[in-house]
Order: structure tokens, then C-alpha cells, then sequence
């Protein structure tokens, strides 16, 4: 019973960590999603995760000397118990010689009566004693499973950490992937409007105003939305027309839409 009882624990536990990872999981996720919106802040947060994996990594390494530590006491404790049994049984053999003499001594009727009363005395000090070392091997067997039980939290706590770091990792390189795809994106949209600004005039260029001057970080993404929302109409008439879905009526009365040249 008591072992079913152990694994319904176990099993109510494991449950529990496994709620508790699906959690974590989903707020990853979230959190993917969210450093999209962003290149500078996602790679910001590709140090926070690089930092804490670190921390992890020595977590797991203190965690991996303490377990080391706990296997070698463990070690010295079951010599120690091995001696305290060996003791055990030579204590054992010499109250079981004395009783043997006792009875010998009972059945020839040479002893006197002070010589019984010695022998009964040291007979009852070496119960005496035989109990206190049962009593010792007892609390030596407790401790050494309660050193036991310390183990295994130890080589639990060791497994998440390393389940822990395989997440972090798996974060590390999905934020590497988004930093590494905004770089793209960003390389696109300058090659792009390096090809407008090539194939139009001088002349039609002036008429875009603070177009040329907007930074393609921030306020041209702002103010006229990404790359795919523009198209270019020609040569001869060049036209920067945004998506109809992405601007409202407001928009499009206050926007500066050049016309041709």
C-alpha cells in the first residue's frame, strides 16, 4: 500500500509539473509573438535568455556537486553501519559465550552465589547494551533513508533543471531565427527603395518630400507601413499607392501620395 500511495504522489507531482511546463510553454509561445513586433527589443531579450541559461548551467553544476556529495556520505554511512553490525554480532557472540558459561557454571554448581550475582550483572549491562546499539543501527538505517529519500529530490531537481535548459535553448535559437529574418526583411526594404530612388528622375524624387529623409527603422514603418503595402507604377509614373485594407478615410485625405512626374 504504502508503495501505491508513493506513486499516486509521484503520479499527482509529475502531473503538476507537467500543468505547470504546459504554462510555461504557452507563455513562451506569447512571448514569441510578442518580440516580433520588434527587432532591437528581441535581441535585448536574447541576452536576458543567454544570461539566464547561463545561471541555469550553474545551477546545474552546484546540483551535480551536491549529489556527488550526498552519494560519498551515503558511501561513509553505510560503512559506518557495517562496522556498527560487525559490533552488533561480536557483542552478540560474547553474551551468547557468557550464558553458555552461565549455564555451565547452573549445572555443576561450582560457582558460589557472589559469582552468579557478577555474572547476572554483567549479563544484564550487555542487554543493556545490545539494545542501545539496536537502537543505534535502527536510527542509522532512518537516517540512511532519509539520505536516500534527500537523493532523489536532488536527481528531480537536477531533471527539471536540465528540462529548464533545454527550453531556454529552444527560446535562444527561436529569438536568433526572428532576429535574423527582421535583418532580412530589413535588407530587402533598402535594397528596394534603393531600386525606386534608381529608376526614377531626380525631378519625381523631389516631389516626395520628407519621404527620402524617414528612417526605415521607425518612421517609415510607421507613418506608410511596410514594404508590401507600396507598389511602383512604371518608369515614366512613378506612383507610391498604399494598400486600400491598411489606410481609412482619414489617412488617405492627410498622406502625401505623389503623383507622376
Amino acid at each position: 500500500m504504502g508503495s501505491i500511495s508513493d506513486l499516486e504522489r509521484e503520479n499527482r507531482r509529475l502531473t503538476t509539473r507537467l500543468k505547470i511546463i504546459e504554462e510555461e510553454r504557452t507563455e513562451l509561445e506569447r512571448r514569441v509573438a510578442e518580440l516580433t513586433a520588434a527587432n532591437q527589443n528581441a535581441e535585448r531579450r536574447v541576452r536576458n535568455v543567454e544570461s539566464s541559461l547561463h545561471a541555469a548551467e550553474d545551477n546545474l553544476e552546484i546540483a551535480t556537486k551536491e549529489k556527488l556529495n550526498m552519494a560519498k556520505e551515503l558511501k561513509d554511512m553505510a560503512l559506518e553501519q557495517s562496522e556498527a553490525n560487525e559490533y552488533y554480532r561480536t557483542v552478540k557472540s560474547e553474551r551468547d559465550r557468557l550464558l553458555e558459561r552461565y549455564h555451565s557454571l547452573e549445572d555443576s554448581a561450582v560457582g558460589t552465589e557472589t559469582k552468579i550475582k557478577q555474572l547476572e550483572e554483567k549479563l544484564s549491562l550487555l542487554a543493556t547494551s545490545t539494545e542501545f546499539f539496536e537502537n543505534a543501527v535502527k536510527r542509522e538505517k532512518d537516517r540512511r533513508r532519509q539520505i536516500e529519500n534527500d537523493l532523489m529530490e536532488k536527481e528531480d531537481e537536477v531533471v527539471r533543471m536540465r528540462r529548464t535548459r533545454r527550453n531556454l535553448e529552444e527560446e535562444v535559437d527561436d529569438l536568433k531565427a526572428e532576429v535574423t529574418r527582421y535583418r532580412r526583411e530589413n535588407e530587402s526594404l533598402n535594397r528596394k527603395i534603393a531600386e525606386f530612388r534608381q529608376q526614377n528622375p531626380p525631378r519625381c524624387m523631389s516631389q516626395l518630400g520628407s519621404f527620402s529623409n524617414l528612417s526605415l527603422n521607425g518612421t517609415l514603418a510607421s507613418q506608410v507601413g511596410s514594404s508590401s503595402e507600396w507598389s511602383i507604377h512604371g518608369q515614366d509614373d512613378a506612383r507610391l499607392v498604399p494598400m486600400a485594407e491598411d489606410v481609412d478615410d482619414g489617412e488617405k485625405q492627410n498622406s502625401i501620395v505623389p503623383t507622376s512626374c
